[in-house]
Formats: C-alpha cells, structure tokens, sequence
C-alpha cells in the first residue's frame, strides 16, 4: 500500500512539474511576440494629408446692434511747437501748471551753438536742385505711361469695331435657319394641301422685302453722307476756335503787334512775355498754327470725300497746335499787362478748345463709322433676303416632296436649328460683352494711373516748394529763443527734456482747458467710422449709444452733430463726431465702442482670418458635398459689419450649419460646387463636419 501510494505521488511531481513548465514556455513565447510585433505601423506608406480647418458661424441670437470703434476728440486741446530747431537750454513749466497766452514755456540756445553754417545753408540748396529733377522726371515718366495706356485702349476699341461690324452674320444666318426650318415643318404637317399657294405667296413677300431693303440701304446712306457733312461743318468751328485761342494769346501781354486775326504767324508776333521762359516754343507755334490756316484756306472748296480723306490731318495738325499753344502759354513770365490770372485764363481756353476739338473729332469718327456699319448690315440684310428669295422659290419647286420628309426629322431639325441659333446669340454677344468690359476696365486703370501721375507730380511740385521755402527759411531764420504759449490754458503733456534738440515739427506741449470756437460749441466729442451699408441708420441729431473699453456696463450717451458726406475709399467709411455732455469728463484719445441700434440686421461671427477681399467684395468658402458625396467648396458674397482684428460680424447667406474654411487658400484643394453659382431657389445643402 505504501508502495502504491509513493508511486502514485511520484507520478502526480511529475505530471504537476510537466504542466508548469509547459504554461511558462507559452507566457514567454507570448512575452516575445508582444515585444517584437508592432501593434500598429510606425510609419504610413502614404503622406500625411494636413489638416483643413472649417468652422460653423456663430449666430448672435438676432443681435441688432453692430459695434463700431472710436475714440474722444477734445476741442480744448491744443498743442504748443517751437518757432525754430535749437537745442532746450531750460523749461519753465511741467505737467499741471496753468500758462497765460504769451507766457514763455521754454528757452532755446542760440543758433551759434547748434554750429550753423554754411554748410546747412549748401544742404539746402541741394535739396532744392533735386527736388527739382524729380520733378521733371515724374513729368517725363507721366507722358510715356499715359501714352501707352491709351495705346491700349485704342488697340481694344479697334477690336471691338470689328466685332460690331461683323456681329449679327453668323447668328443671322442661324436664325434664318431656325425659321425656315420652322415653316417647312409646320406647313408639312398642318397645310400641306397649300403648301405651294403658301410658298408662292412667301415667295411674293420675299421679294417685296427685298425691294424695300434696297430702298431702305439707299435712304440710309444718304442720310449717313448728310450726317458726315454736318459734322464736318461743326468741326471747322472747333478748328476757328483752335484761331482763335492762339489769336487770344497773340493779343494779349503788354504790346500789341498790330496783327490782324486769322493773318500767318511768326515767332515775333508773340508779347514778349509769351514764352519768356522758352522761346523756342513760339517758332513751334507759329509754324503749326501757319500749317492749320493754310490746310484750312483750302479745305472747304474740296468735295465731301475728299473733306472725309484730309480730316484726320486736320484734327491732328489742331491738336497739335493747341498743345504747343499749352506748352507756351505755361512758359510764360507774369507781368503787370499779363498777370498770372490772364495766363490761367489763358490755359482754361485752350484747355476748352482742345475739348471741344475732341468732341468734334469724336462726332466726325462716329459719322464715319456710322456710314460703313450702315453699309455693311444692309448688304448683309439684301444678301440674306436675296437667298431666303432663292430659298422660297426652291420650296415652291419641291413641297410635294419634301412634305414626307419633314415629317419624320421635324424634332431633330427644329431642335438642332434652335440650338445653334441660341448658342451664335450668345457667342455674338459674350464677345462684344468683353471687349466692353475690357475697355472699361482699361479706360477706369487710364483714369487711376492719370490721377496717380498727377498726385506723383503734384507730390514732386510740393517737395519742390516745400524745399525753396526751407532755404528761405533758413537763410532768413534767427532769433526766436523763446518758446512762448500761444493759448492760456493748463499743460497735459511736455515733450521736451533740457539738452534735447528740439524740432519745429514736433510738439514741445500740449495743453488742455484751451478755449476755442469748438470747444465753446461742444467740449468734448466721440470721432469714429460708420459703414457705408450703415450711413443711413445715423442722421445729424440722433442719439447714440457708448461705452469705454475698459468698462462695458456703464453706458454713455452722446449726439450726432457732424457726419461727413464723403467716403473714405480705403476703410469704406464715413467719419461721424457726436458730442458729449460738458459735465461728462473723458481724456483726450480715449478709446470707446459705439453701439447702434438697427432692426433688421441677423449677423453671425466669424474669424477675420476665414473672411478674403476680392475686389469690391467680401468672400467666404463653403465646404459642401454633392449628390456622390464629394466634397466641394462654394464661394458666398457678405457684408462685414463690424471687425476687431481676431472675429468679425458679418451678413448674408448663411445658417448655422455650414462649414466654412478658415483659411480661404485651402479652397484651392477642393473643385468648386456648381460652378460655383449660388441657386436661392434650391434646396439647402448642410455643411458636412469635419
């Protein structure tokens, strides 16, 4: 038995030893798996996409009442220069104290220990001479670049000419199409008993019209040539008073020449103060004004066309007289016979007949092209009638035949005729549409560039003037070591330290309870920016509605007295100043919110960052998906209320479901939704989460 027992126990060691080391080979063996086998890659055989941003407007629970920044403008303060540059030798006054008008603030050094010298007055001088070359470059860069715009402008309505002219051909003849066709079907299928009694009949017609069209092309074109004859004639006016202008600049100065009007010219028939200042012009002048009168003597004996062939030459040979007379008239030395307002009136008339002789010069051009338009569409009209005449006699000849056919291809030909009809209208008119569009757009960047040279020139002017009366100043500066207030008043502000150099350009203080017209009429008062899309929620005597930056709960009332009747074209605002009560005592350029009330208005916030300018409008992106699920982006048009740099309220077509990018350059990864067009009609698409 114990035997048994002791063998029995051997065998269950055994068994139980076997079964531990078994389950500790599979936990290692798991162990070793787990540690080697990654769980997931570490690395994606496809590059990572970046992350586009959407969000979803936050609607402001119909907030009515837009918010506008401002500031406090003070009609009692003034601010005190220095009547010279020197260096602050000592301060009388600091921050508090009250000054009486005339009270000395400051004393100056002497201009000796600056060390002024010649030297100053040489730098001067330099300033002078080059403001002067730029001057006389912007003038030269003015001229070419003006030119070459409206070189440009001319090519395009060149181009545009020529598609008028041949407008209408090819949608004429597909028209022409579309209604034979129509007739042809319709009289095979609802009078085919009459067909050739219609047919002959139509056949009549044709001709009638053809024979009025030959008719109306003669009419027309009289009435063209008389229309070209008249406008010559007007234009042998603006030539006269092209004379007359130089005749006016001849006679006027302090001698007279004793020359009759209309006489040849020469350059000592001229005042000496004509062209003082470059007398090479007057030679100019009298030569073209020579070759204007001669042309003139011999051109009305000739005959109409040949009127037509030489007045161009006319036209340039007037302009280019008035544009000497101009240059001459601008060279010109004022005396007391020819004063400065004689030289300008002067210039306004040659300015007034270098207008009318456009006018003129226009009104003949148009006359002109008048006549061919009318030529080339009535050929075109007496071409098409005589081959609907040719048309019609052949459906006369084959009606009974063709009445089979007409029947089974009346869909497909009527179809395919309207189509093609439709789409030589459209073709016809998208060209000449863009051909406008671009000499509008060329003609306003004209305009742009014009305004821009002169502002360069005028800037250039300016600096010139500017520069001469700085060396007089110079030349003539002494004295004036006192820096004497000229209000009475109480000092808020000193900018000067003792030992600073200080600039006649910039402060020395500043004073506040200074009286002044405007401050006896509102002392203190809000300054700020209204949208234009907001300019009629604000009238002259309204009440609004403020608060400081600093404390948004106590609200201030103030009103409107003044608002501006022009719009700022950069910020799109008009400027606003509302008074506040005298007792309500705010510091100068203190920062406020203007609050107004409106009452129909639903805005929503946004980032300024999702918000892109394009043009004269504000756009955002939409992120949208089509019927198979892809996404797409659609571009909608908004109304900017109010911006603060991170957010902005803004208005339009919008809910609060929509995903609208953050940053509108990511637009670019998605193709736009419907060609991009905005259908209000249809059903709204939710915007798809990111």
């Amino acid at each position: 038995m114990n035997s048994f027992q002791h063998f029995f126990r051997s065998r269950l060691v055994f068994f139980l030893a076997l079964v531990i080391l078994l389950l500790l080979g599979i936990s290692l063996t798991f162990a070793f798996t787990g540690k080697t086998a990654p769980s997931e890659p570490l690395l994606s055989s496809e590059k990572r996409k970046p992350k586009i941003q959407t969000i979803s407007p936050l609607f402001l629970e119909k907030e009515t009442s837009p918010l506008l920044l401002g500031s406090v403008l003070s009609n009692e303060t003034a601010n005190v220069y220095p009547r010279r540059n020197g260096i602050v030798e000592d301060i009388l006054v600091d921050i508090g104290d009250v000054v009486n008008k005339g009270q000395t603030l400051a004393f100056l050094l002497p201009p000796g220990v600056e060390g002024k010298s010649q030297a100053l007055l040489a730098e001067k001088q330099a300033r002078v001479s080059e403001s002067h070359s730029r001057l006389t470059y912007a003038e030269k860069i003015s001229d070419s670049t003006i030119d070459e715009y409206k070189e440009k402008i001319a090519q395009k309505r060149t181009e545009l000419q020529s598609a008028l002219l041949s407008r209408g051909a090819t949608s004429d003849q597909a028209e022409t199409s579309f209604l034979t066709t129509g007739v042809k079907e319709d009289a095979a299928l609802a009078l085919s008993k009459q067909k050739k009694e219609v047919a002959q009949k139509n056949l009549e017609l044709m001709s009638d019209r053809l024979d009025a069209a030959k008719k109306s092309r003669e009419e027309k074109i009289r009435n063209a040539e008389k229309n070209i004859s008249q406008k010559i004639e007007q234009a042998k006016i603006s030539f006269l008073h092209a004379q007359e202008s130089i005749d006016q600049i001849v006679s006027s100065g302090s001698t007279d020449q004793g020359r009759r009007r209309n006489e040849s010219l020469h350059s000592d028939s001229f005042p000496y103060e004509i062209g003082f200042y470059d007398p090479q012009l007057r030679i100019a002048l009298a030569s073209s004004y020579n070759i204007l009168r001669n042309t003139l003597l011999s051109f009305s004996s000739k005959s109409t066309e040949k009127q037509e062939e030489e007045i161009p030459s006319l036209f340039a040979d007037a302009n280019t007289l008035l544009s000497n007379a101009q240059h001459l008239v601008q060279s010109s030395s004022p005396s007391l016979n020819l004063t400065e307002a004689r030289i300008s009136s002067l210039s306004d008339k040659i300015h007034d007949a270098q207008t009318g002789l456009l006018k003129a010069q226009e009104s003949v051009e148009d006359a002109v092209n008048a006549l061919r338009i009318v030529i080339s569409t009535e050929d075109e009209n007496i071409i098409r009638f005589e081959k609907e005449l040719e048309q019609r006699n052949s459906l006369l000849l084959s009606a009974d035949q063709e009445i089979t056919l007409a029947r089974s291809s009346q869909e497909k030909n009527t179809e395919v005729s309207l189509k093609n009809w439709e789409r030589e209208k459209a073709l016809d008119r998208s060209t000449i549409e863009n051909l406008k569009a671009e000499i509008r757009k060329a003609e306003r960047e004209l305009d742009r560039v014009i305004a821009q040279q002169g502002q360069q020139i005028d800037q250039a002017k300016s600096s010139l003037q500017v520069a001469r009366s700085m060396l007089s100043v110079e030349a003539s500066e002494s004295g004036n070591q006192e820096i004497k207030s000229p209000f009475s008043g109480t000092v808020a502000k000193r900018f000067l330290m003792v030992g600073e150099l200080a600039s006649s350009s910039s402060p020395a203080f500043e004073l506040i309870d200074v009286e002044t017209s405007l401050s006896k009429k509102a002392k203190r008062e809000i300054q700020f920016g209204l949208p234009e899309d907001l300019v009629h929620e604000i009238s002259v005597g309204d009440r609004i509605s403020f608060f400081l930056s600093s404390d948004d709960q106590e609200i201030y009332e103030a009103e409107v007295t003044r608002k501006s009747p022009q719009v700022d074209a950069e910020t799109h605002t008009i400027s606003v100043q509302a008074k506040l009560a005298d007792d309500l005592s705010l510091p100068h350029n203190t920062s406020v919110r203007i609050r107004l009330s409106t009452e129909q208005i639903f805005p929503y916030r946004l980032p300024s960052s999702a918000i892109k300018r394009e043009a004269e409008n504000n756009i955002i992106w939409e992120v949208l998906k089509n019927e198979e699920e892809e996404k797409q982006v659609r571009k909608i048009s908004i109304t900017v209320l109010a911006q603060d740099g991170e957010f902005a309220e803004v208005m339009g077509d919008l809910h609060k479901d929509m995903k609208i990018l953050v940053n509108p350059a990511d637009a670019e990864s998605f193709p736009l939704f419907q060609n991009n067009i905005l259908d209000s009609s249809s059903e709204e698409i939710p915007g798809t989460p990111e």
